[in-house]
C-alpha cells in the first residue's frame, strides 16, 4: 500500500479566482433587523467577505498547517489525506480522530499539541478536504469506516482508539462495529443519529423527551439534512461556484451549533472560519461532503457496540442524549458532562476534550 508525503499547496490561480469572485458578489437583500432569524446574517457575511478578499492570509495558514506531517495513503480505493503526529514513545497508544460536517480535519488542530502521549491520526474523511474526491456511488459511513481501518493498518497501527463527532461519530461507530479486534475503545461527543426509527416500548421519560426533541429539531433546523440527503447535487452546484454561498451555508451552522451565545466570533475567529471554508473551497469538496447523507441512510441502526465506550456531553450539543439511551447501544464505561461547549467540542474546548480523551485511553486495559 502506497504512502506518500503531502503538503497543502493551493495554486495562485485558485486564490486569484477566489478573490475576483468575492469582489464580484451579487448580494441578496436582507430583512431589516433580522439578525440570524432568516438564516445567514447579511451584514455579518459582508464584513467577513471583505476580510476574506482583502486581509485574510491563506499562505500563512497554509504554512502553519504544513508544519504537521501529512500523508496520502491508498485506502478504500482513494488517496486518503491524513495528519499524523507520532509520539516519541514507539509503544504509545494510537488514536484516530474523525471530524464531521461542516467542519474538516481543522476541527482537531487545537488538540494535537495536547495529545503528546499518543500517536494521533487525523484524516480527511472520504468526500472531504484533501482526500481524493470520490466519483462513484456507495460513499456510506460503513465505506468510510473500511477506508479508515485500511488507513490505520497501512500506517502500522494494529490497534487504536477511535474518536468521532457528527458524521465522524457515525464512522467511528461503524469502525468499532466492523473492526472490534482493532478498536480498543470508542470515544463519542454526540450520538443522536444512532437510534431506532421509532420510540421503543420500554423507553424512559427522559428517552421519550429526547426523541421528541430530535423530531422538533428536525422540523426547525433539519432542512439542510433533507436537501443534502435527497438532492445533494442541486445545492452543490451553487455552493461550489459561489464562495459567499459556501460561507453562508457553513458559517450559519458553525454559529447555530456552537456555544457562542449568538456571536460566532466568540468561538471562532475570522481566520478560523475562513480556514475551514478554504479547505472546502480549495479542494472543491462541498458536494462530495454531502454524499454520506445521501448514500448512508444513517438512521435506524440498533446493534450494540460491546467495545468500551466513553461519552462526553457538552451543554450546547445539538441534542443531549440520556445515559440510559446510550447504554442500550453502547458499553458505556465513562460518562462525562461538561459545563460549557457545543457541537464542535475539540475546537471549542480543546483542553476539556483532550483531558477527557486522555483519561479514557489511560484507563483502558
Amino acid at each position: 500500500m502506497a504512502i506518500s508525503k503531502f503538503k497543502i499547496s493551493v495554486p495562485d490561480s485558485t486564490l486569484e479566482d477566489l478573490r475576483s469572485r468575492l469582489r464580484a458578489t451579487r448580494w441578496a437583500d436582507g430583512i431589516d433587523n433580522a439578525g440570524w432569524d432568516y438564516g445567514a446574517n447579511v451584514p455579518f457575511l459582508k464584513e467577513l467577505v471583505t476580510y476574506w478578499s482583502e486581509q485574510f492570509d491563506w499562505r500563512a495558514v497554509e504554512a502553519d498547517l504544513n508544519q504537521h506531517e501529512q500523508v496520502l495513503v491508498d485506502a478504500g480505493g482513494l488517496k486518503v489525506h491524513a495528519v499524523v503526529k507520532r509520539s516519541l514513545d514507539p509503544n504509545a497508544p494510537a488514536v484516530i480522530l474523525l471530524h464531521g460536517w461542516p467542519d474538516s480535519f481543522w476541527r482537531f488542530h487545537k488538540v494535537l499539541p495536547l495529545l503528546k502521549d499518543f500517536h494521533v491520526v487525523v484524516p480527511s474523511l472520504p468526500g472531504y478536504g484533501f482526500t481524493e474526491r470520490p466519483t462513484q456511488r456507495g460513499v456510506t459511513t460503513e465505506f468510510m469506516a473500511d477506508a479508515m481501518a485500511e488507513l490505520m493498518a497501512v500506517l502500522g497501527f494494529d490497534t487504536y482508539v477511535v474518536h468521532g463527532g457528527d458524521i465522524g461519530g457515525f464512522v467511528a461507530v461503524d469502525l468499532a462495529h466492523q473492526y472490534p479486534l482493532a478498536v480498543r475503545g470508542l470515544h463519542l461527543t454526540d450520538v443522536e443519529g444512532h437510534m431506532p426509527d421509532a420510540p421503543l416500548p420500554d423507553f424512559s421519560e427522559a428517552e421519550h423527551s429526547f426523541f421528541k426533541q430530535g423530531a422538533q429539531w428536525a422540523r426547525q433546523e433539519g432542512a439542510y439534512w433533507g436537501l443534502q440527503a435527497t438532492k445533494p447535487q442541486t445545492p452543490a452546484m451553487g455552493l461550489n461556484d459561489s464562495p459567499v454561498g459556501l460561507a453562508a451555508w457553513i458559517v450559519e451552522k458553525l454559529r447555530s451549533w456552537s456555544d457562542c451565545e449568538g456571536d460566532v466570533l466568540t468561538r471562532f475567529t475570522r481566520d478560523d472560519l475562513l480556514t475551514n471554508l478554504m479547505i472546502y473551497w480549495a479542494s472543491e469538496t462541498i458536494g462530495t461532503s454531502f454524499l454520506a447523507y445521501y448514500e448512508g441512510r444513517i438512521t435506524g441502526r440498533t446493534f450494540k457496540i460491546e467495545i468500551p465506550t466513553a461519552v462526553a456531553t457538552f451543554p450546547l450539543e445539538i441534542l443531549r442524549v440520556p445515559r440510559e439511551f446510550c447504554e442500550r447501544f453502547y458499553n458505556v464505561v465513562r460518562w462525562t458532562e461538561f459545563p460549557r461547549g457545543g457541537h464542535y467540542t475539540a475546537f471549542e474546548e480543546p483542553e476539556l476534550f483532550a483531558a477527557d480523551l486522555t483519561e479514557f485511553i489511560d484507563g483502558l486495559h
